[in-house]
Parts: C-alpha cells; sequence; structure tokens
C-alpha cells in the first residue's frame, strides 16, 4: 500500500460516507436523474444514490489495498 492509494481510499471512504449522509442535499442539488427514474422505477434517484454512497467506499478501501488494481488488471488482461 503506497501513501497515494492510502490517501485516495481516505477520500473514497469519506465521499462515499458523505454522500449517504447528506443524500437529501444531493438530491436537490442535481434534481431527479431520469435514467435512474428509467431504470429503478419511481425514487430511482435516491436508489443511485445510495447505491453510490455504498460503492464508493467499497471500491476505495479495494484501491486502497491493491485489489481494485488486480481485478481489473486479471479481468482485462485479455483485450490489452
Amino acid at each position: 500500500m503506497t501513501f497515494g492509494s492510502f490517501i485516495v481510499g481516505v477520500c473514497g471512504i469519506a465521499t462515499g460516507l458523505l454522500l449517504l449522509k447528506y443524500r437529501e442535499q444531493v438530491k436537490d442539488f442535481f434534481g431527479n436523474i431520469d435514467f435512474a427514474d428509467d431504470i429503478f422505477g419511481q425514487g430511482g434517484t435516491w436508489t443511485l444514490i445510495n447505491i453510490l454512497g455504498i460503492l464508493i467506499p467499497i471500491l476505495s478501501i479495494m484501491w486502497m489495498f491493491g485489489t481494485l488494481q488486480s481485478f481489473i488488471t486479471n479481468t482485462f488482461k485479455q483485450f490489452f
């Protein structure tokens, strides 16, 4: 774990948790997200905000420990 990946991980965790905490203000700022409402149905904007608020910290922790880079490298190795 390098210092840079640690900083990215901590910032991502904080961003995801803040997104969950202030999701009402985020929705008020951005308004309804039409494609989310089309995909998830009524309340799809709220669902998308919650999904992002959960995924961002998970992906940030994976980035911090290098598992996300390994996953991306191994998954897309066949295309390069």
